[in-house]
């Protein structure tokens, strides 16, 4: 509940306002520390952009492959494993 607390509050606000603040102070000063600033937010971004892409890439091709099994073979369910396999039910 602080999280919820903190995150609305007007402490809060002000916090990141004065961190803005500083940070655009220190870049007008010195402009290698914008710059550096703004390519590791590039950085964060374009890792978190990736791990994205290949989360929605690997959900595409799970369902494609159900689709494929239960439309093409007409089996309701997916099987994995030799001896005890594990079963599950993919019926829509």
């Amino acid at each position: 509940m602080r999280v919820v607390y903190y995150g609305g509050s007007v402490e809060f606000f002000f916090v990141v306002f004065t961190a803005f603040l500083v940070i655009t102070g220190i870049g007008i000063w010195k402009n290698r520390f914008l710059w550096g600033c703004v390519r590791g937010l590039e950085g964060f971004a374009n890792t978190a952009g990736r791990f994205a892409a290949w989360a929605g890439l690997i959900m595409v091709i799970q369902q494609i492959i159900i689709v494929f099994i239960q439309r093409i073979f007409a089996w309701p369910d997916l099987v994995i494993g030799y001896g005890i396999p594990l079963q599950f039910d993919i019926s829509w």
